[in-house]
């Protein structure tokens, strides 16, 4: 189902779903053997909500770029300068105000200018130290994800069906496969931990996640089949280095979960169930973003309030309620900045491609 506005309600359902995941991996990932093990696989995983968000991020570029008859340069560029109004007003705040507060009021960390700026321009997922030094603690995924947009146009141009979407996106878990197995080996940093952490979250090995997307776009809204020449001369080359190399591939459990993901979000657009697809998770999945980049804050204020009310950590009543409050705090929080940063970033971004609009 679609709202007025063209936003499928059952993929805003589903985003603030992943959002909410990953709030629970961060509130309550500590709580092993507390919860039954089915319930603790599922916290254990929340972080996976970002892979979600990655498959949605790739499926709304398309459906985004698919509005418009041509992919002329205007169009690129109202798409890029969209894309920036949506994520950089409430980005920019929050690293900003995360910096200030953690540097100068609280003196919880040194971060360095170079690591500031190295965020503030989005470039920190090119070096594996900023990467893992994160200042608002979860925006290694906004780096990722503004690369991928750069790219988006071009991969749109091309891929122009399922079928076309499934070479890619199979042929980039190999290419991103052999990256990673190769990039290993040649760990510049004496940190192997710190090395691998960031060739697992880089966009190289991400980027299946965000071309999963691509085929739920086209199984949702197929297009003719046309043969595609160009992707076809991949399947050749890329066959033979799995079958020539195979020890060169490393395992992605991301892409592999991707394509779950991928099933889940065809099944609740084909049967939005009330139950999860409804005005309350369709709102959460609006504000999500903000839910996101705010939810770190919300926990610390709902660890807070229960110290001051004295409530017995490692139990399960302190879980129950430390989830449930950090989901509330984080939802007021996330409906200010939605309504006073978000909204007027999106409005502004709208204008600007209008005003643009008239001039070319």
């Amino acid at each position: 189902m679609k709202t007025e506005t063209n936003r499928i309600e059952s993929i805003d359902a589903l985003r603030g779903f992943a959002a909410i995941c990953v709030l629970a991996i961060h509130a309550i990932g500590e709580s092993r053997d507390i919860y039954p093990k089915f319930i603790e696989y599922l916290i254990q995983n929340g972080g996976l909500g970002v892979q979600l968000f990655f498959v949605i991020s790739g499926f709304s570029m398309f459906l985004t770029l698919g509005r418009n008859p041509t992919l002329d340069n205007k169009n690129i560029f109202s798409f890029y300068l969209r894309r920036i109004f949506r994520i950089m007003p409430l980005f920019l705040c929050v690293l900003i105000f995360s910096f200030i507060l953690k540097n100068y009021i609280l003196n919880l960390s040194e971060i360095s200018i170079g690591n500031f700026l190295a965020h503030l321009f989005i470039i920190d997922s090119f070096n594996p130290y900023w990467m893992s030094n994160g200042i608002i603690g979860v925006e290694w995924t906004i780096s990722v994800e503004m690369i991928f947009y750069f790219f988006v146009p071009v991969f749109f141009k091309y891929i122009k069906n399922k079928k076309d979407s499934i070479i890619v996106f199979i042929s980039s878990i190999i290419i991103s496969s052999i990256y990673v197995k190769v990039m290993l080996g040649l760990n510049p940093t004496p940190n192997s931990e710190l090395w691998k952490y960031f060739l697992y979250k880089n966009l190289m090995f991400q980027l299946p996640v965000f071309l999963s997307g691509f085929i739920l776009y086209y199984t949702i809204f197929p297009k003719k089949e046309i043969r595609s020449k160009k992707l076809n001369r991949l399947i050749l080359p890329i066959i033979s280095l799995t079958i020539l190399f195979p020890y060169l591939l490393t395992f992605n459990k991301y892409a592999l979960v991707s394509i779950l993901f991928v099933l889940v979000c065809y099944f609740f657009y084909k049967y939005p169930i009330k139950l999860f697809v409804n005005k309350y998770t369709s709102y959460l999945g609006k504000i999500s973003f903000s839910v996101y980049l705010l939810h770190l804050y919300a926990i610390q204020v709902s660890t807070a309030i229960i110290k001051y009310y004295g409530i017995l950590d490692n139990t399960l009543f302190y879980y129950n309620i430390h989830l449930i409050l950090s989901i509330i705090i984080v939802i007021l929080m996330a409906s200010i900045t939605y309504k006073f940063v978000e909204e007027p970033g999106i409005k502004l971004g709208k204008y600007l491609v209008k005003i643009y609009g008239k001039r070319s």
